[in-house]
C-alpha cells in the first residue's frame, strides 16, 4: 500500500508538471493569436510599419513595452515583409538574427501561429524559444499579411522554475524534459545533480537503462533503471502533447524505499505493541481509528492533488489573477496577483465567493456561462471585477473545471484587459470623428449654400457620432462680437422652438463656448457635473442627459466666424486623438463658409459688372476705357456709331486714332496732365472718322482708381 501511494505521489508530480507546461505553451500560443487575429492590433502595427520611415507611433510602442513587462518575454520584434525591424524591445533590433527572420518568412507564409522548440543559437550560449505571429491587413478584403511579431521567450524565466519545483522537501527527487536527436536523448533542461548546462547532457539510445530512453523509446508511466549518474532511481514517464518533448519525475530508489522501509517498521512495531498491551479492545480501538486516519488521510490527498495542480500555476512569476474554486465557486486559493488587483487581504477572498467579487450589470449568470463549457471543460468570457475599494476593472475569464476523486474543481484564470478596453474605445472613438469628417468635407465639397452647408454638418456630426446635442453659431458683429446660435441638432434640441428658445443661449454667454470665444482655442470639459458654475448655463434637467461637451472654435486663419458645440452623454467622451479630428473639422467648416462667401461675392461682384457693362452698352454717349498707358481696352457701340471703327479696330490702339490735326500740343499736354493729377478733364475736342470726316464732341475723362 505504501509502495503503490509513493507510486501514485510520482505519478501525480509528472502528470501535473505535463499539464503545467501545456498550460504554459498554450498561453504563450494564445498570445500570438492576439496579435494575429485582433483586428485592432493589426490595424494598430500595419500603422506602425507604414509609417517608415518615421517613428513608431507611441501607443504601439507603449504597447510592446507592457507586452514585454507583463508577460516576460525577454524580447519583441516588429518586421515587415523583407525583414526591416520597425520596432525592437528592448534594444535597437540588432539583436534579431538570421534564423529568426527565417521563422518569420515562414510564419507569414503558412499565415499561421508557430511556437519553436528550445535551441541553442549558433556560436551563443543562452537557451530560447521563439513566438512568431503573422500580422494580418485589417483592412483588406482578403487575409493579407503586412508583417509579423517576432518575441524572444527566456526558459529560465518560467519553464525551468517550474520543473526545478517539487511539492515536498527531497534530496534526490528530480523533473527534467528530453527529446531525441539522431541516436542521442538529449536533457533539455538544467540538472539537479550536475553543472552540466541545459542541452549539454546528452544519452546513447543504445543504453536502454536509462528512463530517457525508455520515454523515448515509448515506455510510459513507472519505470526503473539508472539516471544521468549511474544512480538506481525510479522514474514516471509522460510524453507533453504537441511536442517532441517526453518528461521524467524521478527519484532515487534508496530515498523511495528508505521511507517506505521506516514507515513500515514503525507501522509494525506499533501494532505489535499495541497487540502485546492493550489486547482485543485496545485492537478494535485502533481499528478505528486507522479506518478514520485513512478517510482524513484520502479527503487530504483529494485537496492536496487539488490543491498541487492548482499551485503549479500559481507562482511568482503570474501576472495574472489566478483563482481555484471549489464546485459551489467558493474560493479555495489565490495568488498574489489576486490579493493586489482587489484589495481584499487573502483570508477575506477566502471567505468569498467569485460571484462575489462580480461588479457587471446586470449580475453574471452562472448557467449562462455554463452553457458555454466547451467539450475539454473550458469557457472564455468577459466580466467585470470589484475592488474593495469599490472601484471596477474589466477582465477576461478563462474557467476550467477537474475532477479529482470525483470532486469538481473550477481553475480560473483572470486577466485584466483594462488597457484593451481603452484602445479599443479610443479606436471606436477616432472611426467615429473619421466618419464625421469624411462625410462632412463631401458635404463641404457639394456645397452651394452657406446655410444648407452648416444644417448638414450639424446634422452629420449629430447622427454619426450619437451625440445627445450639436450646435453651430455665429460671431455677431454688431453685438459686440458675441457667439450667437444658429442650428441644432439632437434629442436635447428638440424642445427649442426657435433661436431665442433654445438654452445653447446660455452656453453661448457664459459656458464652454464663451469661454473658447475668449481663447479662440478648443475647450473640452470631461464632467459637466463636477464643472464650478454649470447652473449658471446649463438647465438643471439637461444634466442627467449632458455629461461632457467640446466646443471648438470656427476660424479661417485669424479670423474667428463662430463655434461648433458637441455635448456627449458620457463622461470623458473626447479623448486627445478625436478632439484633433473635431478640431480639423472645424477648421475645415470654416474654410468652407469662408469658400462659399467668397463665391457669393464673386457672382454678386459679377452679376454688378454685367449690369454696369449692359448700362454703358445702351448708352448714346461715347465712352472709351483706356489704360495707364493710354491704349484702348473698351468702347461701347456708341464708339462705332461716332466714329466708323469697329470695337475691334479700336482694342489696343490708341485715342489718337481718331486725332483730327485740329489741336496743338500744349491742348494734349494740358489735357493729359489734368487727368494724372487725379482730375476730371473736360472740354471741346475736334476728331476725325475713319471716313476722314470731322466731328465736334463734348468730352468728360477722368481717371479710375483702383483699390491700392
Amino acid at each position: 500500500r505504501l509502495e503503490q501511494r509513493g507510486f501514485a505521489n510520482l505519478q501525480a508530480v509528472a502528470e501535473l508538471k505535463v499539464k503545467l507546461v501545456s498550460i504554459w505553451r498554450k498561453g504563450l500560443l494564445e498570445d500570438g493569436e492576439v496579435f494575429f487575429s485582433s483586428p485592432v492590433l493589426a490595424d494598430e502595427f500595419h500603422r506602425a510599419i507604414d509609417a517608415a520611415p518615421r517613428p513608431v507611433p507611441e501607443k504601439v510602442r507603449k504597447w510592446f513595452e507592457n507586452v514585454h513587462t507583463r508577460h516576460q518575454y525577454q524580447s519583441l520584434f516588429l518586421l515587415d515583409l523583407e525583414g526591416e525591424v520597425h520596432l525592437a524591445v528592448p534594444g535597437d533590433g540588432s539583436e534579431m538574427r538570421r534564423h529568426m527572420f527565417a521563422l518569420a518568412q515562414e510564419a507569414m507564409k503558412n499565415k499561421q501561429v508557430s511556437l519553436t522548440d528550445l535551441h541553442q543559437s549558433r556560436g551563443e550560449t543562452s537557451i530560447n524559444m521563439h513566438l512568431v505571429s503573422p500580422i494580418l491587413d485589417a483592412g483588406a478584403t482578403v487575409e493579407e499579411v503586412v508583417g509579423a511579431v517576432v518575441a524572444t521567450i527566456d526558459p529560465e524565466a518560467y519553464l525551468f522554475p517550474l520543473l526545478r519545483d517539487w511539492p515536498s522537501q527531497s534530496p534526490s527527487a528530480e523533473t527534467g524534459i528530453i527529446r531525441r536527436e539522431g541516436n542521442e536523448a538529449v536533457i533539455l533542461t538544467p540538472l539537479r545533480h550536475g553543472d552540466d548546462p541545459p542541452m549539454t547532457r546528452r544519452l546513447s539510445m543504445e543504453n536502454p537503462e536509462h528512463p530517457a530512453v525508455q520515454g523515448l523509446l515509448g515506455a510510459r508511466g513507472i519505470v526503473t533503471g539508472t539516471d544521468y549518474r549511474g544512480v538506481p532511481v525510479l522514474a514516471y514517464v509522460e510524453a507533453i502533447p504537441d511536442t517532441t518533448w517526453i518528461l521524467i519525475s524521478k527519484m532515487d530508489s534508496a530515498e523511495f524505499y528508505g521511507d517506505i522501509r521506516r514507515q513500515t517498521l514503525i507501522l509494525v512495531s506499533l501494532v505489535m505493541l499495541l497487540i502485546g498491551t492493550a489486547g482485543a479492545a485496545i485492537l478494535a480501538l485502533w481499528r478505528h481509528e486507522r479506518v478514520q486516519d485513512y478517510k482524513r488521510a484520502l479527503r487530504a490527498e483529494t485537496e492536496r492533488l487539488a490543491l498541487s495542480e492548482h499551485l503549479a500555476n500559481v507562482t511568482r512569476y503570474a501576472n495574472d489573477i489566478i483563482v481555484l474554486l471549489d464546485s459551489d465557486l467558493r474560493i479555495l486559493e489565490v495568488n498574489e496577483r489576486a490579493i493586489e488587483a482587489s484589495g481584499y487581504s487573502r483570508e477575506e477572498l477566502l471567505n468569498m465567493r467569485i460571484l462575489d467579487l462580480d461588479a457587471t450589470s446586470p449580475p453574471m449568470d452562472p448557467e449562462t456561462v455554463e452553457a458555454r463549457r466547451d467539450e475539454q471543460g473550458g469557457v472564455v468570457f468577459e466580466s467585470v471585477i470589484g475592488r474593495k475599494d469599490g472601484g471596477t476593472f474589466p477582465v477576461e475569464i478563462s474557467d476550467r473545471t477537474m475532477r479529482i476523486n470525483d470532486e469538481l474543481f473550477h481553475q480560473g484564470i483572470i486577466r485584466d484587459i483594462t488597457e484593451r478596453k481603452k484602445a479599443e474605445e479610443s479606436l471606436r472613438r477616432v472611426n467615429r470623428a473619421l466618419r464625421v469628417l469624411s462625410e462632412c468635407n463631401q458635404a463641404m465639397i457639394m456645397a452651394t449654400e452657406e446655410v444648407r452647408l452648416v444644417h448638414k454638418i450639424c446634422e452629420t456630426i449629430q447622427r454619426e457620432g450619437r451625440f445627445p446635442l450639436v450646435w453651430i453659431g455665429f460671431v455677431d458683429e454688431q453685438d459686440n462680437g458675441r457667439i450667437k446660435p444658429a442650428v441644432w441638432r439632437g434629442p436635447e434640441a428638440e424642445c427649442c422652438g426657435s433661436v431665442q428658445d433654445c438654452w445653447c443661449w446660455a452656453d453661448a454667454e457664459s459656458g464652454p463656448a464663451a469661454r473658447m470665444l475668449a481663447t479662440e482655442s478648443p475647450v473640452i470639459l470631461k464632467d459637466l457635473a463636477a464643472e464650478p458654475g454649470v447652473a449658471s448655463w446649463l438647465p438643471e434637467d439637461k444634466r442627467g442627459a449632458l455629461r461632457s461637451v467640446a466646443a471648438f472654435p470656427v476660424s479661417h486663419g485669424e479670423h474667428l466666424i463662430g463655434a461648433l458645440s458637441i455635448y456627449s452623454s458620457d463622461r470623458d467622451a473626447f479623448d486627445s486623438e478625436e478632439v484633433r479630428l473635431l478640431a480639423e473639422l472645424a477648421g475645415d467648416l470654416a474654410f468652407g463658409i469662408e469658400t462659399l462667401r467668397t463665391r457669393e461675392s464673386h457672382r454678386l461682384a459679377l452679376e454688378n459688372l454685367r449690369r454696369l457693362a449692359t448700362a454703358i452698352e445702351q448708352l448714346d454717349e461715347v465712352v472709351v476705357i483706356t489704360d495707364t498707358e493710354g491704349v484702348i481696352q473698351f468702347v461701347n457701340p456708341a464708339f462705332e456709331k461716332a466714329t466708323g471703327y469697329t470695337a475691334l479696330e479700336a482694342l489696343g490702339n490708341k485715342p489718337n486714332l481718331v486725332k483730327s490735326g485740329q489741336h496743338d500740343a500744349a491742348f494734349y499736354e494740358k489735357l493729359w496732365a489734368t487727368i494724372t493729377a487725379g482730375q476730371t478733364w473736360t472740354g471741346k475736342t475736334v476728331n476725325r472718322r475713319k471716313d476722314g470726316s470731322l466731328y465736334t464732341e463734348e468730352a468728360s475723362i477722368s481717371p479710375v482708381f483702383g483699390p491700392d
